[in-house]
């Protein structure tokens, strides 16, 4: 009876293994998969109405603010802007999209010259 008991749970051990490493190959074929025009930031961790700018390359930037709404709802409100350089070297906005998530929910947002993806977090301390 101990043997079956120690080969069941063996066998369990082995189970959930794999059904973990089947799940994060998943999660990694998921994130390679982004269109070619889509930059991914991965997880941007800002306190309340903390801004912080990202370089997109081909001159372009994008300036992300994470706030939050009042309770009950408790979701983040992130707030793009969108700048590009142009002809004369100068920047200028091209787009600032505006999305509202719970936390835990990545995000994409795409214009006509713009990608962006991520998974906004919010800082406690």
């Amino acid at each position: 009876m101990k043997n079956l008991n120690a080969m069941l749970i063996v066998a369990l051990i082995g189970l959930f293994a794999t059904g973990c490493s089947k799940n994060a190959s998943k999660q990694v074929k998921q994130s390679k998969n982004l269109p070619a025009d889509v930059k991914d930031l991965g997880i941007v961790e800002l306190k309340n109405n903390e801004s912080h700018k990202y370089d997109l390359g081909d001159g372009k930037d994008c300036t992300v603010t994470i706030s939050t709404t009042p309770r009950p709802e408790n979701n983040l409100l992130i707030d793009f802007v969108i700048e590009a350089k142009d002809g004369d070297g100068n920047l200028r906005q091209i787009g600032n999209p505006k999305v509202s998530t719970s936390p835990g929910h990545a995000v994409r947002v795409t214009g006509d010259n713009y990608g962006i993806q991520l998974m906004p977090k919010l800082k406690t301390n």
